[in-house]
């Protein structure tokens, strides 16, 4: 069985996904957009979708091993967006214990959205350009999927 969802309805999206749009200010985008290019994103290695990724904060991880460890702490200069996450989240703000910042070039596909269940909740922000994601969520032997835009300055 497959459950297909196509809509930024709150009733349509698969449990535990929560949305919300313009979290942030034009102004304060753009300067988190110059704080994330500051840290010079770089390709994933092998990765052909035109995904570019700034350095992990926190934990990194490690797409070769499929382990994580510890690395340079979250810049103060993102904790404002971190606190909004996890007000969102409604989640105490040290509880955000590891960042990593994606970058999509114009055209690429947004890949299924997987997390690792090392990590209770994932809180993504859309900056810059609207893009889709797709979400998959396995329960009982069956899928459910859904498929969220995003405009930028939105959380999920």
């Amino acid at each position: 069985m497959t459950t297909k969802t196509n809509a930024n309805n709150q009733d349509s999206l698969p449990p535990g996904l929560a949305f919300a749009t313009d979290i942030i200010s034009v102004d304060e985008e753009m300067e988190l957009i110059r704080l994330i290019e500051a840290c010079g994103p770089q390709r994933y290695p092998g990765d052909e979708q035109s995904r570019l990724a700034a350095i992990s904060y926190g934990w990194r991880y490690d797409t070769g091993d499929g382990h994580f460890s510890p690395c340079e702490p979250m810049p103060a200069a993102f904790l404002r967006v971190r606190n909004l996450a996890a007000q969102f989240a409604d989640i105490d703000p040290e509880s955000i214990v590891q960042c990593l910042f994606n970058r999509y070039e114009v055209g690429a596909d947004i890949p299924w959205h997987i997390d690792k269940p090392i990590w209770e909740h994932v809180i993504g922000i859309s900056l810059g350009s609207a893009a889709s994601m797709g979400y998959r969520k396995g329960t009982d032997g069956h899928y459910q999927y859904a498929s969220l835009n995003l405009p930028p300055r939105s959380i999920y």
